[in-house]
């Protein structure tokens, strides 16, 4: 199967497309650089790593929120995580060519990957029709898809309508801080009470917090 590491000859065929996608974004576009700092790739594995502790619950079609460079979908399809689709939305235009080209190689697989700008306030998490550029076609493709598993690790960046309009029963994954002065950053939470009470989860997989060099970020994995 596509979502799991592929070994050659020795040769891990997910990291060799992961390093190429990558290589390829870094040339062609200006990239925010803080995108890759060690408390975004750390933050980031954290996911996978509390996922694949679960035993990798099946995640069906993801619905990652505020996705900025597609980041942490390129280091799930890297993981032995259990998922049909991901797609990655933004309301910055600037970011979904970034993200498509760093995950590029899950695009060509019948779209297995998708950028997308839209503001988040506007996503139907029920049934939502989005649309993303298809190279192939040379236009605007729309797709209608409903999400199993929505992603937000930027609840920081966003004001919390997006999440009272997610149904009960979905499985979310959510990342905050205590980091007021982060650029950009308008809805931080004070502690992880704080957190945990803006974002009620009928089911709690799981829960905690870890202490990084200017914040402490939150993290919560449970059914809405």
């Amino acid at each position: 199967m596509r979502n799991f590491i592929i070994c050659v000859k020795g040769v891990n065929v997910s990291m060799v497309n992961l390093l190429h996608d990558l290589t390829q974004a870094i040339d062609k576009y200006n990239l925010d650089f803080d995108a890759f700092a060690y408390g975004q790739l750390k933050s980031k594995q954290w996911i996978i790593d509390e996922l694949e502790a679960m035993n990798n619950p099946y995640l069906g079609v993801v619905f990652n929120l505020c996705g900025w460079y597609g980041l942490l979908p390129a280091m799930m399809f890297n993981a032995r995580i259990k998922a049909k689709k991901i797609r990655s939305f933004d309301i910055d235009e600037s970011c979904w060519m970034i993200a498509d080209q760093m995950n590029k190689t899950h695009i060509q697989d019948e779209w297995r990957f998708k950028a997308i700008i839209e503001d988040i306030n506007n996503i139907n998490f029920e049934t939502h029709t989005w649309e993303g550029w298809s190279n192939v076609a040379m236009d605007y493709i729309s797709v209608t898809e409903s999400p199993d598993t929505i992603i937000n690790t930027s609840c920081e960046h966003t004001n919390d309508e997006w999440y009272k309009n997610i149904p009960s029963g979905k499985l979310v994954i959510l990342q905050s801080n205590d980091y007021w002065a982060g650029d950009k950053h308008i809805n931080c939470c004070f502690d992880f009470d704080d957190f945990s009470n803006r974002y009620p989860m009928k089911d709690v997989l799981y829960h905690g917090q870890r202490a990084f060099e200017k914040y402490t970020r939150f993290m919560k994995i449970g059914r809405k």
